[in-house]
């Protein structure tokens, strides 16, 4: 998989990180993963990045949060969620070249072509919000995404799409995202939060954010993109939806 050197160099530094902080080695990592040493000292380096499985395993190894800057933003650049949700049930060969010429390009099949998936989430549509919304949920249809594994027995799941970059890096503009209705946010978690429409029969405006806290007067969010906080009276809520972070929606917790 190719990807830009200074991205490559970002997610080298942080795979780094995350392995350190753990005090683990890079043998130790490898053994519990099943990936030869000089793999992960490639990734490390910058020199390779990994596939989009191995990334996965690697991030629930490690404890990363995939939503965060730079692992969201190589899903997002690296692969189609439909790749990514096909590697995450890949069959085949997991172990990684150790020679140091051999740079990864196997990519898991589309997620559609695997048999017991199915095409059947809604992806609702949405309006520009405007320079005080990122956008309205009219609520109507506009395509169908994959059931990733994850979600596989949920009832009522919905995706939407980023509309602008006020949560980048974290979040692309355009980047497919899925919403469990019955599953309630907690303080850290990414949310959509919907409006009280303003006017009988239009749709209430709404915004992707993270939750930074709520009491029982006020939700407070924040964007990164440019970075600030921004509150909501409860009384202007209509609904605060919870965003899937990628490692739930393909099964990995």
């Amino acid at each position: 998989m190719l990807i830009g050197l200074g991205m490559s160099t970002l997610l080298g530094d942080a795979l780094r990180d995350a392995r350190e902080k753990l005090k683990l080695s890079k043998a130790q990592l490898g053994r519990d993963l099943k990936i030869s040493g000089a793999a992960i000292s490639q990734w490390e380096a910058g020199e390779t990045v990994p596939t989009t499985h191995n990334l996965l395993r690697v991030a629930k190894a490690l404890r990363i949060n995939l939503n965060e800057a730079p692992f969201s933003q190589h899903l997002h650049d690296a692969t189609s969620f439909d790749e990514a949700a096909g590697a995450s049930v890949r069959h085949g060969e997991q172990s990684e070249a150790a020679s140091s010429n051999v740079r990864e390009d196997r990519e898991a099949p589309p997620f559609a072509t695997i048999q017991g998936f199915s095409r059947d989430v809604p992806i609702l549509g949405t309006a520009v919000g405007g320079d005080d919304a990122d956008f309205h949920m009219n609520g109507k249809e506009s395509d169908r995404a994959i059931r990733p594994p994850g979600l596989a027995m949920v009832r009522d799941l919905f995706a939407l799409r980023v509309t602008n970059d006020s949560m980048y890096p974290a979040w692309k503009d355009g980047a497919l995202f899925y919403v469990n209705p019955h599953r309630n946010p907690v303080i850290g978690d990414d949310v959509v939060i919907e409006l009280h429409p303003t006017e009988p029969g239009e749709p209430g405006k709404a915004f992707m954010k993270r939750l930074k806290s709520r009491s029982p007067s006020k939700y407070v969010v924040e964007q990164f993109n440019p970075p600030k906080e921004i509150e909501f009276k409860r009384e202007d809520v209509r609904h605060v939806y919870r965003v899937t972070p990628w490692e739930e929606a393909l099964g990995f917790t």
